[in-house]
């Protein structure tokens, strides 16, 4: 049975590295349109702003120039009465004192006004700022993937030309089995712990099995989940230090 595991493992080593290479490109893909996405919503939240800022610019300006016909009214009724031009004296003083709250409210409010618009002015400077910096990190992201896609590819196809060969080394029945563990979990293995803890699934095997696994004395599946379980050699196997094909 030895050998059956020998040819498993080595089976499992190169399904384990396909399987972390297109994991890796999936991941950088993940990236990129995750930092897209990012981009997107900072473009929506910019241009919200920016529609927000110029509003509170017109609202601004309207204000001014209600605030600017006022001082025009104030500065007029001023100069009439210090000049004796006006009849009614209290009547004007009265008047010039409509002007005057009417001149403080809107300044408060142009004020307030000011600074709503300059606080937008300041979330658009960091929300720019934060776009730049998500645009390098999108930029470098896809740099990466690029660079290191072509290499995943090619090993790619690599391990696909090889495998056919693997998987025929196996006796039909395993093979078989194989394959259709790896339709049900991706990982058609798992590795047994210390404890004799299937990896995948927990499961706690007794001490003998957890023995035959160790030693490869025999090909076992777990009790839970029906993986195949590998585990390191023990003995004369283990004197190169060296762990089983697909390890880890």
């Amino acid at each position: 049975m030895l050998e059956e595991i020998l040819l498993l493992e080595r089976l499992v080593a190169l399904d384990s590295e396909a399987d972390a290479a297109r994991a890796t490109q999936r991941a950088q893909a993940r990236a990129v349109t995750q930092a897209e996405q990012q981009l997107v919503a900072l473009g929506e939240r910019i241009a919200g702003l920016e529609a927000a800022r110029a509003a509170a610019r017109a609202a601004e300006a309207e204000v001014q120039v209600e605030l600017d016909k006022y001082v025009a009214r104030r500065d007029r009724t001023r100069k009439q009465l210090d000049a004796g031009a006006i009849p009614d004296f209290l009547a004007a003083e009265k008047q010039l004192q409509n002007y005057l709250e009417i001149i403080d409210g809107l300044e408060t409010d142009l004020l307030e006004r000011m600074e709503a618009r300059e606080e937008l002015d300041e979330q658009l400077i960091g929300q720019n700022a934060l776009r730049h910096r998500v645009e390098h990190v999108r930029d470098k992201r896809i740099a990466q993937r690029d660079e290191e896609g072509a290499a995943l590819d090619a090993r790619l196809a690599e391990l696909a030309a090889e495998r056919p060969e693997r998987l025929e080394a196996l006796p039909v029945f395993l093979r078989r089995d194989y394959d259709n563990e790896r339709k049900t979990h991706l990982d058609a293995w798992a590795w047994l712990n210390e404890d004799g803890a299937c990896t995948a699934c927990q499961v706690v095997h007794p001490a003998q099995l957890k023995s035959e696994v160790r030693r490869q004395a025999r090909l076992h599946r777990c009790r839970g989940c029906h993986r195949f379980l590998l585990g390191p050699a023990e003995g004369p196997d283990d004197a190169d230090g060296e762990a089983p094909a697909g390890e880890g």
